[in-house]
């Protein structure tokens, strides 16, 4: 599943508070490759895709802590 440089075609910088990035890094020191932030960010994007099937949006007017399910 991990994705090379050139088959990326954007760059996403990614600001994360304290508690997200330990919770990421606590996700990938119990992936089995530990996989670097950078890769563990696109397969945990891929997942949540895969959750909600990649084609449900929340409208911006209705984005906020409930939608955090």
């Amino acid at each position: 599943m991990e994705t090379t440089a050139h088959e990326m075609d954007a760059h996403i910088r990614v600001t994360l508070a304290e508690p997200e990035l330990t919770a990421l890094d606590a996700w990938r020191e119990r992936q089995p490759d530990a996989p670097e932030r950078a890769e563990a960010l696109r397969r945990l994007a891929a997942m949540a895709l895969r959750e909600v099937g990649g084609s449900e949006t929340i409208a911006l007017a209705d984005l906020n802590a409930s939608n955090d399910e």
